[in-house]
């Protein structure tokens, strides 16, 4: 742990193009957590509450956005019960600790699963699963299986609706046009 740690407070002091080239080299994930980091550390210092600051915010909103893809899944007991829950659960309360990008992914991802569902029952709101699946893909890789498997389950259920399937290509698109720039280095990470 210390030792991740240690390496996103030591990019966040480098210069912007130190850090975007020590991302490939030492500590390889997307940018956005660290570019977060970085202009913290830039701004305020790097004092512990400060590079843990991120952490500590996305972990406290990640309650209302289990209490909101609960009560949109099932109801407001259901939103209530998975906000309890996960206020003490122990690896979200770790996570919500430490000065890396795992509290802001678990909280995009979150939310990118309650736009999608809204979007499955509504038909608006595409552009939400945009933001918040483009956001978790640039700050954690493992992002990208949960968004592609999101996409094949709402294709799935959507097959017969043309309109809203249309909708969701069109958010597809958009969403591979906020990664598209990240592309190549996705590829010479992963060589």
């Amino acid at each position: 742990k210390d030792l991740d740690e240690a390496i996103s407070i030591t990019q966040a002091q480098m210069t912007w193009d130190g850090m975007f080239a020590s991302l490939g080299g030492n500590d390889v994930h997307p940018p956005l957590h660290h570019i977060v980091l970085w202009v913290l550390a830039h701004t305020l210092g790097t004092g512990e509450w400060v590079m843990r600051a991120p952490s500590i915010l996305a972990g406290t909103l990640l309650i209302p956005a289990l209490y909101a893809l609960a009560h949109v899944l099932w109801d407001r007991r259901a939103g209530l019960l998975a906000a309890a829950m996960g206020s003490v659960a122990p690896f979200l309360v770790w996570y919500a600790q430490e000065a890396r990008m795992y509290a802001l992914v678990t909280l995009l991802a979150t939310l990118a699963t309650a736009a999608l569902v809204r979007f499955l029952r509504t038909g608006r709101g595409a552009w939400l699963f945009v933001i918040a699946a483009g956001g978790a893909l640039y700050t954690q890789y493992y992002a990208y299986l949960l968004v592609v498997a999101q996409v094949a389950l709402a294709a799935a259920i959507l097959r017969d609706q043309r309109r809203h399937l249309a909708r969701l290509a069109l958010a597809c698109a958009a969403l591979a046009l906020v990664a598209a720039p990240w592309l190549p280095v996705i590829l010479r990470d992963f060589r």
